[in-house]
């Protein structure tokens, strides 16, 4: 699963980021996908997930699916992350220059939001599919469950 870079914008940009505690470690949050195998089967569960892919048999095709669903997760979570940061830009360029053209936003911003609204059901509709399969997996493995 590819962990993509965060997108920061306006102040936040700007502003020094706040300081981690020293005992923190320095690696950005887990997407999704990934943070739900990790809290469903462990970090060994999940190291013996990634050599049962490369298996032929059931248990072999299973953990593939789980793994493929996990990342679609992940790059679902991106996509969503990716348009609200379009949406913000674009939000951001209209605000700079209030009254130097007029932009009708009545259809620009029902379209921004219908498609939010997409990702987010697709983005919840994965993580259903993903609870679904990690418990199947987890039943074929005899896996225990964290």
């Amino acid at each position: 699963m590819t962990d993509h870079p965060s997108r920061i914008r306006g102040t936040a940009a700007k502003s020094n980021p706040p300081s981690a505690p020293a005992d923190s470690s320095a690696l950005p949050a887990a997407p999704p996908g990934a943070r739900a195998l990790l809290a469903a089967l462990g970090i060994h569960g999940v190291g013996r997930l990634r050599r049962q892919r490369g298996t032929h048999g059931p248990i072999g095709a299973l953990a593939d699916l789980v793994w493929n669903t996990a990342c679609e997760v992940d790059y679902l979570h991106a996509q969503l992350y990716s348009h609200a940061a379009d949406v913000q830009d674009w939000l951001e360029a209209l605000m700079a220059n209030p009254g130097a053209t007029f932009t009708p936003t009545d259809g620009a911003v029902t379209h921004f939001g219908h498609v939010s609204d997409l990702h987010a059901a697709l983005l919840v509709q994965q993580m259903s599919q993903l609870s679904l399969v990690l418990k199947s997996y987890q039943a074929a493995n005899g896996a225990p469950r964290a």
